[in-house]
Order: structure tokens, then sequence, then C-alpha cells
């Protein structure tokens, strides 16, 4: 090791020593155990079988949390964060009907989602509720009355948004009604939204309540929402409608009657994609790295130690050079193992194909001519 770089490690060893926490400096020094390979995945987050499901788990004073029930359609979870009854109220005197997030569904919806990720008859995740409320963010009646155990909430809800983040599976949101705070945050951690275009707000209070994000929470919200909303959005807490964010991408709307019907057509449509289940993982962990690490409280591996992981040609279907789904005579696409047929949309993809690598070819024959003659006017040896 030379001088310069003892001096750049005993600097980055006083850094840490000054500016990280003990806990932030035993996950910074994890990195290279936990990503030692470069073809390491990212694990997906756990909350059950750990210490802190252990702690959540003891503040709710029972021994476990049964896993959300849901039911397969046509190859579609279909889950529900809870009924609409408005009379009912948990035993602390949030209203059930506002599904807001505490130990119990987190526990619950974490267990659900390890069940789905190995049911192979579930392609995709559809995630709905009843009544007047798809999510009303952190249930504040529990945490006011068990505030010691915040943090532990606080953390088992960033791993929850970090498992949707990166699920195998495609995911969608039914948004029945209201999605605020951190419960707008589980329905941007969704691949897809579809929200009711009658009634329901999407907003994060944060600047009214005197909350702060966490890195991953900001993170997260950064990755789901185009720039222009950023500050409204994240910073000014704004109220936002269906018909108000459809027009950036955020959702997609639908009367409120059609809204789970509307989402299970969009997850028909796209459940095939987990055919490649651990490949959209992978997409998903490196599109979302920033907010996966910052979520899970870990360094951004990507970003201290960028590496090239091998994209999985293993995958590909010998001689097919075309989506699976495309390979039919009829697109002019020969199936592996049956031979191309002749058709008029085969001949005009053939004669494409020519015209490009005519071009191509000319570009080259071009570019070399030009090679040719700078090294015969410098005396060199001509191009190959």
């Amino acid at each position: 090791m030379g001088a310069g770089a003892r001096v750049l490690l005993v600097l980055g060893v006083l850094h840490a020593a000054f500016c990280y926490s003990p806990r932030q400096l035993s996950s910074v020094c994890s990195v290279h155990s936990e990503f030692a390979g470069d073809d390491a995945e990212m694990a997906a987050p756990r909350v059950r079988g750990t210490v802190l499901e252990k702690k959540l788990l003891d503040c709710l004073d029972i021994e476990a949390v049964d896993a959300l029930a849901y039911r397969v359609e046509d190859g579609i979870a279909v889950l529900s964060l809870g009924d609409g009854d408005p009379d009912r109220a948990n035993a602390w005197g949030t209203l059930a009907a506002e599904h807001r997030i505490e130990p119990h569904l987190v526990l619950a919806l974490m267990g659900a989602l390890d069940a789905i990720e190995h049911d192979e008859s579930a392609q995709a995740l559809v995630v709905t509720a009843e009544g007047k409320y798809w999510c009303n963010g952190f249930d504040l009646r529990w945490i006011h009355e068990h505030l010691q155990h915040a943090d532990e909430l606080q953390q088992a809800a960033e791993l929850l948004l970090a498992r949707i983040l990166q699920f195998p599976k495609p995911t969608l949101a039914a948004v029945n009604g209201h999605a605020c705070a951190a419960g707008a945050m589980l329905m941007l951690a969704m691949d897809f939204r579809v929200m009711n275009e009658d009634k329901g707000f999407v907003f994060v209070p944060g600047i009214d309540l005197g909350l702060a994000y966490t890195p991953g929470m900001s993170a997260l919200m950064a990755a789901k929402l185009p720039q222009q909303l950023h500050r409204d959005f994240i910073i000014y807490g704004q109220r936002f409608t269906a018909k108000t964010l459809s027009p950036h991408g955020v959702v997609e709307t639908a009367p409120a009657a059609e809204v789970l019907a509307q989402t299970l057509e969009r997850a028909r449509a796209v459940k095939g994609k987990s055919k490649h289940a651990s490949t959209m993982a992978r997409i998903k962990q490196t599109l979302y790295h920033e907010a996966v690490a910052a979520l899970q409280h870990h360094p951004d591996c990507m970003f201290l130690r960028p590496t090239s992981n091998p994209m999985g040609f293993e995958n590909l279907t010998f001689g097919c050079d075309r989506p699976t789904s495309l390979g039919s005579s009829r697109d002019g696409v020969s199936s592996p193992g049956m031979p191309r047929t002749s058709s008029p949309s085969s001949s005009a993809a053939s004669s494409k194909d020519a015209l490009t690598a005519d071009i191509h070819m000319a570009a080259r024959s071009e570019r070399i001519t030009g090679l040719q003659r700078v090294a015969s006017l410098r005396g060199g040896p001509e191009a190959d």
C-alpha cells in the first residue's frame, strides 16, 4: 500500500469514528462481508424470524401473528388490508377501517408476502381494501401508547416498503380511498397504482405534523414521483387526487365501482413478466438501489462498490432473439426447433435487416478508408 493510500485510509477511519454512530459504523463495516462476490444479490428484507419480530410480538403481548389471507384469481393473488366497517375499533381506539400501519399489520403483511412469493399459482399481487381508506399511515394512537417501541415499528415499516419495492412479482395497488402518510408510501412502493377517481386523497403531511422522513422514505418517494412533484408532495404535503396525479403518470384512474376490476385487468396484462422472478427482483434492486439500501439501513453498495453483474444470458432460449411471447410464425419469428416461415411480415423484416446491414457496412467502409488516408499521410501502417 502506497503512502497516499495509507493517508486516505487513516482519514477514512477518522471520519467514520467521528461521524458515525456505533450502529452505523457496524453497518458500514459489514459491506464487504455482505457483498463480497460480484454476483451477490441483495437478500429480500425480512422481519419474520428476527429479533425485530420478537420485539414487536412482545409489545403486542402475543406469540405470533397470522399472515393476511389472500385468494388467487386467474393467477393473481388478491390481498385486502381490511374491511370498511366504520364502527369497529382496535383496543387502543383507532378505527380498524383506517387500515393503519401498526405491528400486527406489518407482521401479517410480511407473512403474506412470503407466502405469495413462493406460491407458484400466484404470478402477480394486488393489494386492495374496503371502505373510505386504503391505508391511513402509521397508527399514531398506538405509537402514543407504545412510544418506547416506535423505533421498532418504524424500522419494520421501512423493511416492509423495501420488501415490496423489490418484490419478484408484479405488484399493484387497487386504491379505493385515502392513501395518507406512510400509506401513501406503501402505495408508491407498488409497481402499478389504480385509484378511485371519485374520492380519496394521497399526501404525506410530515411538514404539518412535525415529522421528518427517513432517508429511505425520501428516496422511495423521489424514485416513484416525477421531479416536478417533489417540492409540493414531499416537502409541502400538498393533497393530490387521482385526477391530479394521473397526468403525471403516478396513478391510473377508475370509477369507484371499477377500481379492483381495472387493477385485475392490468395485473392480467403483466403477470407473465414473473416468469423470470429472480430477474424481476434484480432489475428492481438495481433500479431502486438507493431507496432499497436506505430503507434497509444498509450502505448503498452499488454506489460505494459498483460492479458489473452478469445479465443472465443463460436464461435465453437458444435460437430465439425475441421475447418468447412473439415466437410464432404469424409474427415472422420462428419458435425454437421450428423452421422460419416465409410471410410478408418476415420478408419486410428481412429487407429492413438487409438495409440496416448495408448501412453499417457502408459506414464501416467509409471509416476504414478515412483511417487508411490518415495512415498514409503519416507514413504509418494501413488500417485493417
